[in-house]
């Protein structure tokens, strides 16, 4: 398997991604596909880029940001419930136990 006309062996990361490419045998091309040239940072299209009013929706309004999320990826508004009323009764469990921890290991 070449890459970039050298032999990767470097991590089991570059193996992961370039397996899949070599079994399909078709055109594989690393990087953004908004990039302009493959040689050095590109800057993002104004599309690809986050809200920047995204942390004020979060902090007053958690639930309703992560619909605002899904539903734009077509999951339906009952999956979404569901998950969210999963994902609050994990993060209060959680919440309590860190909290006990750190009142019995302070940091400080």
């Amino acid at each position: 398997m070449k890459w970039n006309g050298t032999t990767q062996n470097r991590s089991p990361t570059d193996v992961f991604m370039m397996l899949p490419a070599d079994m399909m045998g078709g055109p594989f091309r690393l990087g953004r596909l908004n990039a302009k040239s493959g040689k050095g940072p590109t800057a993002a299209s104004d599309d690809c880029l986050p809200n920047a009013d995204i942390a004020t929706r979060f902090k007053d309004n958690p639930n309703q940001y992560v619909c605002d999320v899904f539903c734009r990826m077509v999951f339906d508004g009952h999956i979404v419930a569901q998950r969210l009323t999963r994902a609050e009764i994990l993060l209060k469990v959680l919440s309590s136990h860190f909290t006990h921890i750190s009142k019995l290991y302070p940091l400080y």
